[in-house]
């Protein structure tokens, strides 16, 4: 999910597209590459150190529909983790980590 603020969290006090000037190769890019292969080449020029591109690219990241698809690939393993607590017997640490868990799926900011 913190991923996904790096393109699409506009009020996430986050600078947008940190993890892209970095070269971090986060899911949301990589889902985009693999929608629009042409994002390849621009990120290529990102990580070379031309920064022209970034907002174009953070852009259609966000268009391509990637960041929703993370969120919910998020929200999937957030389900799984919280069924496997399950087999717990119920305590504050249970409940400690399934809210967490929740609250980080949830995170918009």
């Amino acid at each position: 999910v913190d991923d996904v603020l790096d393109y699409s969290g506009e009020h996430s006090g986050k600078t947008l597209a940190a993890d892209l000037r970095e070269g971090k190769l986060t899911l949301p890019l990589v889902l985009a590459t693999r929608r629009d292969a042409r994002l390849i080449e621009l990120v290529r020029l990102i990580h070379a150190g031309d920064e022209e591109p970034i907002e174009f690219v953070r852009r259609r990241v966000v268009e391509s529909g990637a960041c929703g698809e993370a969120r919910n690939r998020a929200a999937e393993y957030t389900a799984r983790a919280s069924s496997s607590l399950a087999v717990l017997p119920m305590s504050a640490a249970r409940c400690l980590l399934e809210r967490v868990a929740v609250e980080l799926v949830e995170r918009t900011s």
